[in-house]
């Protein structure tokens, strides 16, 4: 079976051009399936004399799932199967999700078993490549896809757009481009626009189509050009495009076998660099994902019970709502987690909104005693189709104005770019603080899981100075947590918490101080310099510290020796200044597992390059990870970090996340304690890295 998918702008001819195809196509004698994946459902209209047909969405809206086949189904000229996929009613649910769930209907009701075309074409709206309109291109359901453009500057640019769209799935092993359409517009330089087009994404012109009366009449007949006007140069240009398409699609086919027979069962490459050849600061391509069964960093859940005495509400599909679910259920907390689940119905009858406020007021109603905090959690879902979040937490404050609505997102699908769920979340957990009088000797700590470490420098500098810390991980009532509103300055040493001291800075004009976590002793001592400033208050001599540091460092040295170390990203948010750090000081870092690096490690990313020249970078999403620990490690490990020791099978590892609340020279004696007695005493890695979020309370 030949699977085709017709992309292009709105208004450039897709329709007319797939149906003329169809036709062509199905006059050589071919079993021809169309599919229109378009809300306007008139994708087909030329081949069934512009009668309408039942959409799939038309169908599931008012039969469900007790429909056959035969309804979804017209048969147009010449036997071309036609289907319409339909869409949400106008301003209501999401078109591109319409498109998903009309192909996954054809399928479940057995269309391509049960009519085995020879050739499936799909007509699809390409002006957005959004989830669902992507969706022929990336779910198995189309092999190549074809691009009609003119040379009008706005249709090349969609144009382009599509086939990048179509590349970057390619390399993830969907659907390929299968060429260019060009259906004139007779601008000036028209031919030369696409062939450059071409030229830029590697890929040919199938053919090329006049600008015609023919089809503008064939049309009014409510008929494609093939049946209106079989003797026509257009119906001549149709089938010889059709023929070229069919060709160009076989040679394909033919070039990927080879490539097959070449490469062999040559393995996954990627997963591995040294960090002389990586760079700054992606190392590795992105594309399919795996997830070690390293559960010690925190997850949304665990951050957003931080809130004390707060309630969450989870509004997803079930399929998003079991790890959610296991996670509150860990931590002993069910009794603050309710959900409320979304069906594909309400995907498409434009009531997410609706549900938001209906579900959480029902939970909220079913309460003896009103939690003081709500956080209603939306998912990837409600951003494809557009839901508009701020006007439901409206409607639920004006429902309960004693509650305050939390602002909070589960969007895994959405962390490619701008801030992660992890940084919109630590930001989310200060929203409920309001603007109130500052008092000059209240200092808060933003953004951390976990207490700072009393035995640190930077605790005992503020609070030797007279001023008293706040800290959400210390806050015992809501009345505590709200009382972060009177400190006059924020501080922020976790990057992911960043963002959180910046927005309290603007909407609250608490001052916002970032001492990013560090290992390098210079940046320590600017870190302390910069505090005490702000503090108005002179800078301590930290030499003592120092010594201590270097002291704790030779003797996890004597110690430890040469043994080989890997540290992992989820120890500490600054791997490369750790390492370089371990370096400086004789330890033998042999491996460092990070995806990507964050701003704060590129001046250790450089020094490591001319440095360590050979040491390894290892992705931990790369799917050959999935085997990294099921191989031979027979040299002894020590590891920093849960992932590392399971990527190494070890059980010598420092069991921290997010830096474990360590900071400055005494962060770094700790670390060096840490590691002498993970050298010294092994631990159960499996057991250990099972448990949920490192510090918080659970039941296995």
């Amino acid at each position: 079976m030949i699977k085709l998918a017709v992309y292009g702008k709105g208004g450039i001819g897709k329709s007319t051009t797939v149906s003329n195809l169809a036709a062509a196509m199905a006059e050589k004698g071919l079993r021809v399936m169309q599919i229109g994946c378009d809300p306007k459902a008139d994708s087909t209209a030329i081949l069934h004399g512009g009668t309408k047909i039942p959409t799939v969405l038309e169908l599931v809206r008012k039969y469900n799932n007790d429909f056959a086949l035969d309804d979804m189904v017209c048969v147009g000229f010449d036997g071309v199967i036609c289907v319409e996929a339909g869409g949400p009613l106008p301003g209501r649910g999401c078109a591109g999700r319409g498109i998903i769930a009309a192909l996954e209907k054809l399928a479940q009701k057995g269309a391509y078993e049960t009519y085995k075309p020879d050739v499936v074409m799909y007509d699809v709206l390409g002006d957005v490549v959004c989830g669902g309109f992507s969706m022929p291109m990336h779910g198995g359901y189309a092999d190549s896809v074809f691009i009609i453009t003119s040379g009008e500057n706005m249709s090349i640019y969609a144009a382009a757009n599509i086939a990048m769209a179509v590349e970057d799935f390619k390399g993830r092993g969907y659907a390929s481009l299968g060429g260019l359409i060009l259906n004139r517009r007779n601008v000036k330089n028209e031919e030369k626009k696409v062939k450059e087009l071409a030229a830029d994404f590697h890929t040919e012109i199938a053919g090329a189509l006049d600008l015609s009366e023919t089809v503008r009449d064939a049309e009014l007949l409510n008929k494609t050009v093939i049946e209106a006007f079989p003797d026509s140069k257009m119906a001549s240009q149709y089938r010889s495009l059709s023929e070229n398409i069919l060709h160009m699609h076989k040679q394909k086919r033919r070039r990927n076998s080879v490539l097959k027979k070449i490469n062999g069962k040559a393995g996954m490459i990627g997963e591995e660099i040294r960090i002389r050849d990586a760079e700054f600061p992606s190392p590795f391509l992105s594309g399919l994902e795996y997830n070690a069964p390293a559960r010690g960093p925190w997850n949304i859940v665990h951050t957003g019970m931080l809130i004390p005495q707060s309630h969450q509400v989870f509004v997803c599909a079930e399929g998003c709502l079991r790890g959610v679910i296991l996670t509150a259920a860990e931590m002993n907390a069910m009794d603050r987690m309710s959900w409320v689940s979304v069906h594909e119905n309400d995907l498409l009858d434009g009531s997410m909104e609706r549900n938001i406020v209906d579900g959480t007021a029902d939970i909220l109603n079913k309460m003896d005693t009103l939690p003081p905090a709500v956080l209603v959690f939306i998912s990837c879902i409600h951003l494809f189709t557009g839901c508009d979040f701020k006007v439901a937490l409206t409607e639920l404050s004006t429902r309960f104005p004693g509650v305050d609505f939390v602002e909070c997102y589960m969007t895994p699908t959405m962390r490619k770019s701008g801030l992660t769920m992890d940084q919109i979340m630590r930001r989310q957990l200060y929203s409920p603080l309001r603007s109130v009088q500052k008092n000059k000797k209240y200092v808060n700590i933003i953004g951390n899981d976990r207490p700072t470490d009393e035995s640190s420098e930077f605790v005992s500098l503020i609070r030797g100075a007279g001023f008293e810390i706040r800290d959400i991980a210390l806050c015992k009532t809501y009345g505590d947590y709200l009382k972060m509103a009177e400190s006059a300055v924020n501080i922020t040493y976790l990057p992911a918490a960043f963002a959180a001291g910046e927005e309290l800075c603007q909407r609250l004009g608490q001052n916002h101080l970032y001492l990013p976590l560090s290992y390098s002793y210079k940046e320590i001592m600017e870190n302390y310099r910069k505090l005490s400033n702000v503090l108005e208050i002179k800078m301590p001599d930290f030499s003592d510290a120092m010594d201590r540091a270097d002291k704790a460092l030779k003797d996890a040295y004597r110690i430890i020796g040469n043994i080989p170390i890997a540290i992992d990203y989820t120890s500490t948010p600054r791997p490369l200044g750790l390492a370089r750090l371990l370096v400086e000081h004789d330890f033998a870092v042999k491996k460092v597992y990070v995806d990507s690096f964050l701003d704060e490690d590129g001046r250790d990313f450089v020094w490591l390059k001319e440095n360590k020249p050979e040491l390894v970078l290892s992705s931990t999403v790369h799917p050959k990870m999935r085997f990294a620990a099921h191989g031979s490690h027979d040299e002894k490990v020590l590891a920093i970090g849960q992932k590392a020791a399971y990527f190494n099978e070890t059980g010598h590892f420092v069991n921290i996340v997010a830096g474990g609340g360590m900071y400055g020279f005494d962060g770094i004696v700790r670390l060096a304690e840490m590691m002498t007695d993970a050298y010294l005493h092994e631990k159960d890695v499996k057991t250990v890295i099972q448990y949920k979020g490192l510090g918080c309370e659970s039941c296995l």
